[in-house]
């Protein structure tokens, strides 16, 4: 965060949305007094560390540019491994991406200026925007049963398995990553890096960890919860596996 030498305001990165859940860091420029913003920088890299020369008409800043592309990796033979990425950007699954239940793969996007759910074969063919008429942030899961799919918008999102009948599930700036439960009535999600799951039909939300527990996941049998996390935050973390329905790990 940089005063600007001249007065007028300030020059600094920030992102649309939690750890920028709709655009990356972008360069921004805060006017002094009327608190107008403008946006100097419009791309899909992210921007920080900034300086400015005294006559205040140059910046020098640090550009990160982040490629990300959908592989297949049949029966795990890792040297038949290919690319399927259709190329809608060059962040395609940056944010998630999950198996359908007809085969096909759901992922997320982000072609324009704002991230957006999309659908392709599992061969990479026939993709198309999978129309949800929201951004999304970081997450996306189809449920095994095929009824629903889940995203992240301010909160938990719930729409059908053709994108419509739209039922926001929670609301909150730092809800990401849900993940359905094999079973098909719970929503599992990240709340600032805590753990937390409602039911796939609404109601109240409960609690599971109240401590960092961070990439996990469902095994299979729907019984085990496996994520990242400790105890002590003297210790390092380490993999953790809980009940489903919470409790020590």
């Amino acid at each position: 965060l940089f005063r600007s030498p001249h007065g007028g305001g300030l020059v600094f990165s920030a992102a649309a949305g939690l750890a920028g859940a709709q655009t990356g860091f972008q360069i921004w420029h805060l006017a002094y007094p009327s608190g107008k913003t403008r946006r100097i920088t419009n791309d899909t890299n992210d921007y920080g560390g900034l300086s400015i020369t005294s006559d205040g008409k140059t910046l020098a800043t640090t550009s990160t540019k982040s490629v990300f592309s959908l592989w297949a990796i049949p029966q795990g033979e890792w040297s038949r491994s290919r690319d399927i990425s259709p190329g809608t950007s060059e962040v395609d699954g940056a944010r998630g991406f999950s198996w359908m239940p007809d085969g096909r793969i759901l992922y997320t996007s982000n072609p324009g200026s704002k991230w957006s759910l999309w659908v392709l074969n599992r061969d990479g063919s026939n993709p198309k925007e999978f129309r949800v008429g929201l951004w999304s942030g970081p997450g996306v899961s189809a449920c095994l049963d095929g009824r629903y799919v889940l995203f992240s918008h301010e909160g938990i999102v719930r729409v059908d398995s053709e994108g419509g009948n739209l039922k926001h599930l929670t609301t909150g700036d730092e809800h990401f990553l849900p993940l359905c439960s094999p079973d098909g009535q719970w929503v599992f999600y990240d709340n600032n890096g805590t753990l937390w799951k409602v039911p796939i039909d609404g109601g109240t939300p409960v609690q599971l960890r109240n401590k960092d527990s961070l990439s996990f996941a469902i095994s299979r049998d729907g019984k085990w919860i496996a994520c990242v996390g400790t105890d002590d935050p003297n210790q390092p973390e380490k993999l953790l596996v809980l009940p489903i329905k919470g409790g020590s790990p």
